[in-house]
């Protein structure tokens, strides 16, 4: 997979990934880093990556991270890792593509201030 700006991800970086979507569709538990670093794989400003195909499973990113701990140290999450996953998730709903899922992304929002 790539991360952002169309370089291969790192292998680490790829498994990583890969191993975070694999438990969004089995309905495990994620943490918000987790999955910033999905949306920024998917949807971040240089990918070339399914953003669409990603915002087409937002009810089950939502789910796993709603059920998960926030962060996985249960530290709050830094003050810029925070404004980051607000500036994708306000990117990811002005997709046109995005406007069924919009509730799911005002709930991963809702996270960040908890």
């Amino acid at each position: 997979p790539e991360v952002t700006g169309g370089a291969p991800a790192a292998p680490a970086v790829a498994a990583k990934i890969d191993a975070t979507m694999a438990n969004i569709r089995s309905g495990k538990s994620i943490d918000l880093m987790d999955m910033m670093l999905t949306m920024q794989h998917f949807c971040g400003p240089r990918s070339r990556n399914d953003c669409a195909g990603y915002i087409a499973e937002m009810p089950q990113v939502a789910a796993s991270v709603k059920s998960g701990p926030g962060t996985w140290d249960r530290k709050p999450l830094p003050k810029e890792t925070a404004l980051e996953i607000d500036r994708l998730l306000s990117e990811m709903a002005n997709r046109p593509e995005a406007g069924t899922v919009r509730a799911e992304l005002r709930s991963i929002a809702g996270e960040l201030v908890e």
